[in-house]
């Protein structure tokens, strides 16, 4: 009885409950993937970090026990069920390509044959997008619940175009030749202006002549020239190695060296923040999402051919650490 009585005497006399005001929604989300980075990199690497991992691996939050329940952790696979927090059983992408039934051929995971590409300069012209993908992207639901601004960057267009999703302002990818960067009209039926203006700005180009050198100490213990190693034409096993091209000038040659070093990773890194400051200050001032992939670069073949020859390269320890 007397808790009957307490109950109703708190009851007759509810206590004031005063609540936070609701905190205002993010301006920017970032989805940042590392094509290939194992997690054991975190460990080995993280002491070389001052930057933005770091902060993450300090102040953020790290999960330490996940996996990837299915094969194989290909990267159109694997970035579709990053965006879409499905596995290749629900969002429908399970490998880079395959056989497609009705077309009788074999069909590239983002290959639309219903568009044709937007180049940004002249290039090979095909047609991509995530008409494949079978459930909305986390882009996709902010874009449209939240009215955000979505932009993806990445040298991959199926890391580009999977990151996006259906949709977006600016998802930008480099061709497979390296010639040029392209969209599709599913994202934008002409030319984005702040792509253009910074892509204008920006030549790739401008990186020849360049060298990469160790990011690390002269005594870290593992070897420069490594068993497996299977470097670019124009480069040795070991460092430096210089951006010169076959022909001492931006060639064939030079962009391929330039894909494997961390100069395309601080590429995609201005890219995505002249982005930011340019909607930023643009008529676009609303909420937005950035889907950004960064990847690390080895001698070999970016890390995907990296985690195959073995992880015991010095350029891979080097682009680790110099990459954040």
């Amino acid at each position: 009885m007397r808790n009957i009585l307490i109950a109703a005497a708190l009851a007759a006399h509810p206590a004031t409950v005063t609540q936070a005001p609701p905190s205002a929604p993010p301006k920017l989300a970032v989805i940042l993937v590392v094509d290939q980075m194992r997690a054991d990199y975190v460990d080995r690497f993280k002491g070389g970090w001052t930057g933005g991992l770091k902060r993450m691996v300090d102040e953020g939050a790290w999960f330490t026990n996940t996996a990837y329940p299915y094969l194989t952790t290909v990267t159109c696979a694997g970035h579709a069920t990053i965006s879409t927090g499905s596995f290749p059983r629900t969002h429908g992408v399970f490998q880079n390509a395959w056989w497609d039934r009705d077309a009788q051929k074999q069909m590239y995971c983002n290959e639309d044959p219903r568009v044709t590409d937007v180049p940004y300069s002249p290039s090979p012209r095909s047609g991509n997008s995530a008409y494949r993908l079978q459930v909305p992207t986390f882009t996709d639901v902010m874009r449209t619940e939240r009215k955000a601004r979505v932009v993806s960057l990445a040298l991959k267009d199926r890391s580009a175009v999977m990151l996006a999703g259906h949709g977006g302002v600016a998802v930008t990818w480099l061709s497979n030749t390296m010639n040029g960067w392209i969209t599709s009209p599913v994202y934008s039926e002409t030319p984005v202006p702040a792509v253009k203006k910074f892509l204008d700005a920006n030549p790739i180009a401008a990186d020849f002549g360049k060298t990469w050198n160790r990011g690390l100490p002269g005594t870290f213990p593992w070897p420069d020239d490594a068993v497996g190693e299977a470097p670019p034409q124009g480069w040795t096993n070991s460092f430096p190695h210089v951006l010169s091209g076959a022909a001492d000038k931006p060639d064939a040659t030079f962009f391929a060296e330039w894909e494997r070093s961390p100069f395309a990773d601080a590429y995609i890194g201005r890219f995505a923040a002249a982005l930011v400051k340019s909607l930023e200050t643009d008529e676009l001032r609303r909420a937005w999402g950035i889907a950004v992939e960064a990847l690390l670069r080895e001698a070999g073949d970016a890390p995907d051919v990296a985690a195959k020859v073995g992880a015991r390269l010095r350029e891979l320890a080097s682009g680790a650490t110099s990459s954040p």
